[in-house]
């Protein structure tokens, strides 16, 4: 496991360290899905052919949490 890592957010863009990307096995293209969870920012980087369904489970997911579903 890496130790944290300080990155930059710059115009609405953050950096994922490639050291992160590789630990994990990703392969470019990538993207990232992204919600705010109390005071955090939580992000997942996926591929970028599975990002919209990651989505629409968590959005599923997170509307039976809140007991919308």
């Amino acid at each position: 496991m890496v130790k944290p890592i300080v990155t930059a957010v710059d115009n609405g863009r953050v950096t994922v360290p490639e050291v992160l990307i590789e630990e994990i096995g990703l392969e470019a293209p990538l993207k990232t899905v992204a919600w705010r969870e109390h005071d955090q920012v939580r992000m997942l980087v996926v591929p970028a052919d599975s990002a919209e369904a990651v989505r629409a489970d968590l959005c599923e997911k997170m509307d039976k949490l809140n007991g919308r579903a």
